[in-house]
Parts: C-alpha cells; structure tokens; sequence
C-alpha cells in the first residue's frame, strides 16, 4: 500500500490524477430517509453503498469501511490535524472499483472523521460531470438521460464552471459562482456578505438555530431562517430554507468569481434541474410545490459536541438564539444538558437537538441542566417559527 498522507479539502478531494471510465446509464435512487443519494458501489468485488456528493471532486472511503472491506489502512499521523477547512486523507494502491454498473481501477482515498457515518463514503463529480443527468428531488432520484429532452431547452440556463473541481455555476457577468452539493440536506447557504445584505433587508424574519458537521469545518452551528422567495440571476427558488454558509463552503470561490452561496438538496426540490455536463450548461426552471415538510429546529437553540473528536457523544452544550423558545425558557449559551424527559441522553436521537427538530410544535420537553456548579430544571415549549409552508405541503401556485 501507498503510504501517502495529505491535508485535503472536501472540496478538492483528488486521488493522483487517475482516470475512470465514463459512467453508463445509471439511476441513483435516496435512503430511507430521503437525505441523501446513494450510489451501489463494490470494492474489489465486495459491495459498499456510497454517497452521491457533487460537493466533493473525487472518491474517498471512511476508515471503518475501508477497514470492513479488507483495505489495508494505516493509521493517520496525529500531528495531522484538519484545519483551515482541511482533513488528513490516506491514499491507497489502486483497486478495483465498480460504480453502477461500470468497472474499473482507481487508487482510493481514506478519510476519518472521528464520528459515526451510515454510508461508507462518498462519489463526487469527477465521475458524473461528462454525462447529461437530471437531479430530480421531488422523485427521489438522480438519472443519465441520452439527451437533453427538447422541451427542456425553454428553461433558464446556467454555465458549469469548467475551471472547479466541484460542482459550480457561474452567475452572469461573472459575478460569482454557486455551488451545488448534493451531499448536503440544507437549503440555500449565503456567503457571509449575502446573508448579511439579505437580513438586513429583512430583519424581522423569523429565524431558528441549526448544526451540522462537516469534515472540513467540524461541528458548525448558525442561525437559518425562511425564504418565500430567492433569486440568482435566471434561478427562482420559492418557499427555501436559509442559512450562513460554512468556511468550507466559502473555499471554492476565488477573486475572480466570489463564492455567492450553496444550494442543498431541499433547494434542489424546489427546482426542476437536468445537467448537460458536455456542454457545461444546466437547464432548470423553478417549481411551486408542493414540497416535503422542512425538519428545522422548533426550540430556537442546539445542543451539540464542541468537538466531537474528543468530547463524548452525550456532552450536549448549548447554543440558544435570544429570545426564541429556549431563551424564554432560561436556557443560555454554554449549557450542558443532564437529562431529557428524565432520561440521560445517551445519543444524538434522544438530545434535545434532535426531538426539537422531529417534534410538532406545543411539545414540552423537560430538561435538566447544568451551569458551572448549578443544576435547574426548565421546561421548553416547541414552537413553529417558520411558516407553515415548511412544515407541510403547500399548494401550487395559480
């Protein structure tokens, strides 16, 4: 095996300029719980379910599945620490790889986030950006097409951007680039200076708390509000969840085309999308709804690991927005959560976080929690805060 260790960026995840062959006709269907694209995938004749993440350029593996699937994997050095958006990566000796139904040899890449993954890796767009495929969210499925169907052709257009490893548009004029990351469940995320023009023009909206992890950005938490409608250049999205994009998201841009936002997967949904990936052009044109309901945090505040490389998995610290619901519950920022319902939470399904986001509004959730040497008891009372169009259908425009 290669023992060659790198401090990546997700989004510029290359493995030794290797080729693979063309992707054939394929239909990438979502997991149970419609949060992601899945790509049947085998290494060396053993199966591995991937992610489909045109948020990353190549294929990389997580340790316990490289592991699991007989990869000789040695460990990453600790001195190798991520930063400034960057993760350490192990590269391996090629092996054969199959991806649908197409085969081939590909050295890999092994990556360890430290936290627990359902899926064991993920296929970025290096391997779909030379095929013509529609992104279809509302029908659960990502397919090649033989052609861009004629009627397609009335929609607006974007340019791909030949010069990113990821997937990008270019806006016009050259005023920016957007990145579409199917490997990201979100909404839209603004740049920094976009969300900050945007709530300025609309300072009353109602906004909630939201957290995530990413590999180059480790746990982000940030405020996420709801848009009835948003706008770049020809692309039209109606009823979208918003939010302040990560660090991570920020580094595909550059001085020449300023990164403007990122559009996940519930922003996918409110387009219809198809991709001419030889001709670098994106046909899409907006839709109405209606839309599957929007899990977004009902409480106002998130509980989550500082770190979850060296914190345990249970040591819930809060983060509270001012005045939301958790705020007029006591709840304050650096909060520690003890128990949830008279249980300890043991896991990320029964922490606070979780049952505000899965939970309809009016639930009560009693919390035990510490702060510095105190312990008190409160009562959070969830409330919808976003309108009622994200958390059910909503009927289409006349």
């Amino acid at each position: 095996m290669k023992k060659a260790f790198a401090l990546l960026c997700l989004f510029a995840l290359t493995v030794s300029g290797q080729a693979f062959p063309r992707l054939g006709e394929f239909t990438s269907g979502m997991d149970a719980s419609s949060k992601r694209f899945l790509v049947p995938a085998k290494v060396d004749g053993k199966p591995a379910t991937l992610a489909l993440d045109t948020g990353t350029e190549g294929l990389f593996l997580f340790k316990p599945a490289a592991e699991r699937l007989g990869l000789k994997v040695s460990d990453i050095p600790s001195d190798l620490l991520r930063k400034n958006g960057k993760f350490p990566v192990l590269e391996t000796d090629p092996h054969k790889l199959t991806l649908f139904d197409t085969h081939g040899y590909l050295q890999l890449a092994i990556v360890d986030f430290s936290v627990s993954m359902d899926v064991d890796g993920c296929v970025g767009w290096s391997f779909f950006k030379n095929t013509i495929f529609q992104i279809d969210v509302a029908n659960r499925t990502v397919r090649s097409l033989p052609a861009v169907p004629l009627e397609t052709r009335q929609w607006a257009t974007l340019g791909v951007r030949r010069s990113s490893d990821v997937f990008c548009l270019e806006l016009p004029d050259k005023t920016g680039v957007i990145l579409i990351d199917t490997g990201n469940y979100g909404g839209v995320s603004l740049s920094p200076e976009r969300w900050r023009a945007w709530t300025n023009v609309n300072p009353h909206l109602p906004k909630t708390l939201t957290t995530y992890y990413m590999g180059g950005s480790g746990v982000v938490v940030g405020e996420e509000a709801w848009a009835q409608r948003l706008s770049f250049g020809p692309m039209v999205l109606n009823n979208v969840p918003v939010r302040p994009a990560s660090a991570s998201d920020a580094a595909v841009g550059s001085a020449r085309a300023p990164y403007q936002a990122t559009l996940g997967l519930t922003a996918l949904e409110r387009l219809d999308f198809i991709v001419d990936g030889p001709a670098r052009t994106v046909y899409m044109r907006p839709r109405t709804g209606p839309f599957q309901p929007y899990a977004y945090n009902r409480a106002g505040a998130v509980f989550s690991p500082r770190d979850p490389r060296k914190d345990k998995p249970t040591d819930f610290v809060a983060h509270v927005l001012e005045n939301g619901p958790a705020y007029q519950a006591g709840i304050r920022d650096g909060d520690t959560v003890a128990k949830v319902n008279g249980q300890t939470p043991s896991n990320w399904k029964n922490s606070p976080t979780y049952l505000s986001s899965s939970l309809p509004a009016g639930t009560k959730l009693n919390l035990t929690l510490k702060r510095g040497d105190t312990t008190f008891d409160t009562v959070l009372v969830l409330e919808d805060l976003f309108p009622a169009t994200a958390s059910g259908p909503n009927k289409p425009a006349n």
